[in-house]
């Protein structure tokens, strides 16, 4: 730095201005070296208050760029349709001009989570729901409950040997004595058999990939909850 000020204290426009200052007696602004200039700039970029000005708008654009993001996925759309030959179709683009019965719905960013069912396993579970009559039978029993876990078919189980009343509901359910027993929608499976099972899942609309995230089935707790009988007190000795 003390060489480029001699360079310019010794240049043609640095003697014309030190003559020029010593004759006003005053410092030009215009006689003021470049690199001072650019020094006093950088100082002032530096102070507190550019800083704190800087912090602030960095943060302001985090901001609205989280708003705008959040904006985007909250406006996906998702359309639903049966199209000429019967199939259900889903698509985020609108269907061709004058299909009917289509059905909009709006996608949020939390309705994608992995936890969620796809919209195609909605439709299924809504029209043929899975019910799993299943006991501690041994390896038919254990086969049919992976495969149903495996795949992600949201479903309830009911364990007929967990109380009476579940017992009945199986009896009136299924009209038999054996497991394990799916049922889908109005269909009855008795007997585990892989390929049957999954000809009867796959003809009720459930897909056969299964999701990132099973879900979990729901226990039938029938008769479980109830608090159990107090004990009645000894009964008193007979008189003689």
């Amino acid at each position: 730095m003390n060489k480029v000020k001699g360079t310019f204290r010794n240049s043609f426009f640095g003697m014309k201005c030190q003559i020029w200052q010593h004759r006003r007696g005053t410092q030009l602004p215009q006689c003021t070296p470049w690199y001072m200039r650019i020094a006093s700039t950088r100082q002032q970029s530096n102070s507190p208050e550019q800083r704190t000005y800087r912090s602030a708008l960095n943060h302001l654009s985090i901001v609205l760029l989280s708003v705008a993001l959040a904006g985007v996925a909250s406006a996906q759309a998702v359309y639903r349709w049966v199209d000429a030959t019967g199939r259900v179709q889903y698509s985020d683009q609108p269907p061709p001009v004058g299909t009917k019965g289509v059905q909009e719905k709006n996608v949020s960013g939390s309705s994608i989570q992995n936890n969620e069912l796809s919209l195609v396993a909605q439709d299924a579970q809504k029209k043929n729901p899975v019910t799993l009559y299943i006991s501690e039978c041994g390896e038919s029993c254990d086969a049919a409950k992976a495969y149903v876990n495996q795949r992600g078919i949201p479903h309830t189980v009911v364990d007929p040997t967990r109380t009476a009343e579940l017992n009945k509901k199986f009896k009136e359910e299924t009209g038999g004595s054996v497991v394990p027993v799916i049922k889908i929608g109005e269909k009855r499976l008795t007997g585990w058999s892989e390929s049957s099972w999954a000809g009867a899942l796959d003809a009720a609309g459930y897909p056969k990939t299964p999701p990132f995230s099973k879900p979990k089935p729901i226990e039938d707790r029938s008769g479980m909850d109830r608090p159990a009988p107090k004990a009645l007190p000894p009964a008193a000795p007979a008189k003689g």
